[in-house]
């Protein structure tokens, strides 16, 4: 499929890779289509363990579930375009609710498969990719990531000055402390509880 003028995605919070590749080179383990062992990889497949992966522009996560082709997958919606991404170790965002560049949406596993379709037509993902580097580039978009806006202020923080060490400690720790809650290494006080509760409630009332 060639690309055309209709098919540029559109996104008024900008553009994002999947992933940052931390200052290493991306390795493309399985390319899209027919493979030599007669098999068709319907995506394409990248060394990307325990990377944090982001959504590209504004979207909707539209699934989340597994299966025996992409383990645990996670599939976001931009525009007429549906990305999946596949053999991640957690899910970070709730199906159904919206997203913008640069937002956290999972982590992935040793190996992360991604599939592109648009408007229902399967597409290579690396000519994607490049046409999202493209608008990256036309746009002035350095990562993608959100400007953090505190009172309308310009006021530094730690956080600036330490962000790239904080996200890599984020991207290699969070998944583990995520399985280590799961298996009920960590507890809060029934109150504690209760208030965290009534919290997710409103949230969801008010979503």
């Amino acid at each position: 499929m060639e690309y055309t003028q209709e098919m540029n995605l559109q996104s008024e919070s900008g553009y994002c890779m999947p992933f940052n590749d931390r200052k290493e080179e991306v390795v493309l383990t399985r390319a899209y289509g027919k493979q030599e062992d007669g098999s068709f990889n319907h995506g394409i497949d990248l060394a990307a363990d325990r990377y944090v992966l982001r959504a590209v522009a504004d979207g909707i996560v539209t699934a989340i579930g597994t299966d025996r082709e992409h383990g645990l997958y996670q599939t976001a919606r931009y525009g007429k375009y549906d990305v999946t991404y596949g053999g991640i170790r957690n899910a970070m965002v709730a199906f159904g609710k919206r997203v913008k560049a640069g937002s956290i949406l999972s982590i992935s596993g040793s190996t992360l498969h991604l599939e592109v379709k648009y408007d229902g037509t399967e597409i290579d993902p690396v000519e994607f990719l490049k046409m999202l580097f493209g608008n990256m580039k036309m746009s002035g978009t350095d990562s993608g990531m959100p400007d953090f806006e505190t009172l309308d202020m310009d006021i530094p923080t730690d956080y600036d000055e330490n962000m790239e060490e904080i996200e890599g400690l984020m991207a290699r720790l969070y998944p583990e402390y995520l399985m280590e809650v799961a298996g009920g290494l960590y507890t809060v006080p029934d109150k504690t509880e209760q208030s965290l509760r009534n919290i997710f409630s409103l949230e969801n009332l008010v979503s």
